[in-house]
C-alpha cells in the first residue's frame, strides 16, 4: 500500500480520486490546493503525488516546480482538463519538464489512474 497525497480542488473528483485509490489499497491523504499540498508533503512521508494543474493559491505547476527544490521529492502524477481543455491539455505537457513522472487529461478512467499509478511506484522502484 502507497501513501499517496491527492491535490485537487474539486471535492468530487478528490472524492473519487481518493475512493478509487482506496480500492485499489492505497492510503490517502487529500488537500485542496497546492498550497495544502506543500504543507502536506512537509508534513508527511508521501510515496507519490497526484496533482491538478489548475488550483486556486498555487497551482500544479508551482506545487511540482516547489517540491522538486526539495530533497528526495515523491514521484508526481499531473492531471487536468477542466476549463479551457485545449490549454489545459498544453499545460501537462510542460509538467514532465518541471518534474512529472506522467500524467493523465481528463476525464479519465479508474483503470487509467491505477494502471499510471502502478507504473510509476514500480518504476520508483517502491515496495509494497
Amino acid at each position: 500500500m502507497a501513501r499517496i497525497l491527492v491535490v485537487e480542488d474539486d471535492a468530487d473528483i478528490r472524492e473519487i480520486l481518493r475512493d478509487q485509490l482506496e480500492s485499489a489499497g492505497h492510503d490517502v491523504v487529500e488537500a485542496a490546493n497546492g498550497k495544502a499540498g506543500l504543507l502536506e508533503i512537509r508534513r508527511r512521508n508521501c510515496d507519490l503525488v497526484i496533482t491538478d494543474i489548475y488550483m486556486p493559491e498555487k497551482d500544479g505547476l508551482e506545487l511540482i516546480n516547489e517540491m522538486h527544490a526539495a530533497d528526495h521529492p515523491p514521484p508526481v502524477i499531473a492531471i487536468s482538463g477542466g476549463g479551457d481543455r485545449d490549454l489545459a491539455l498544453r499545460m501537462l505537457t510542460l509538467s514532465p519538464v518541471l518534474g512529472a513522472k506522467a500524467v493523465l487529461a481528463k476525464p479519465f478512467t479508474e483503470g487509467e489512474l491505477l494502471q499510471t499509478v502502478e507504473a510509476v511506484l514500480k518504476s520508483m522502484n517502491w515496495r509494497h
